[in-house]
């Protein structure tokens, strides 16, 4: 998560949404007007507070006050209404069911025996889907989508770039930051069935439909 006092906005950082891709870049403009033009980002970061914004951690537990995943509702606890009614906020989106399959790959990467199947993919949301649910804290609130600019994964640097003209803020022309992709997954609906299809559409409906996602 980041907090930039000089831009007043406060990035939202989603899981499996690409958005450290997005936090990375974004974090220069939470630093002092020499330090933003000379970033460079790197991966693993330390919690960075300073009157020019916030840059929240990406070290592992423990996390601190500020760290990457911090919940909507603990940021405006945290911040105070003012500036948390006052500030843009802004949270990367992608495609549920992609999503689905990114958690499903991220949680087995380590094991030996992982075999992406139909089947162990309609037993992993059977189990875990109250986890993917648990996502939705960073797009809603109450029923209502809350940020004023989502940007969309699938369109990463487009969502990006125009977010940026719109807060009438800097533009640097770098490459965005690639962080923990996993190679050679393949394509999100080789994974799905009917039933795993309408796990994903009955508890992910309102972000289908606003953004249009299809299968």
């Amino acid at each position: 998560m980041l907090i930039s006092h000089k831009y007043k906005f406060i990035f939202i950082k989603a899981k499996k949404v690409s958005g450290t891709s997005t936090e990375a870049y974004l974090e220069r403009y939470c630093l002092s007007n020499e330090d933003e033009k000379t970033h460079t980002h790197t991966h693993k970061i330390k919690e960075i507070v300073s009157d020019y914004g916030i840059i929240g951690s990406r070290l592992t537990i423990p996390f601190g006050k500020w760290y990457n995943h911090k919940k909507p509702d603990e940021i405006k606890n945290h911040v105070g209404f003012e500036i948390w009614n006052s500030y843009k906020k802004i949270c990367n989106i992608r495609n549920p069911y992609d999503i689905a399959a990114s958690y499903f790959f991220f949680e087995n990467k380590n094991n030996q025996n992982f075999n992406p199947s139909v089947k162990n993919f309609e037993l992993y949301l059977d189990l875990n889907i109250y986890e993917l649910l648990d996502n939705k804290k960073f797009w809603m609130s109450n029923g209502l989508f809350f940020n004023d600019f989502y940007i969309r994964q699938e369109n990463l640097k487009n969502d990006l770039y125009d977010m940026i003209h719109k807060l009438n803020i800097p533009l640097y022309e770098s490459d965005l930051p690639t962080y923990k992709i996993t190679p050679n997954r393949p394509h999100y609906s080789l994974l799905y069935n009917e039933k795993t299809k309408k796990i994903i559409s009955q508890n992910f409906g309102d972000i289908l439909e606003k953004f249009k996602y299809v299968f």
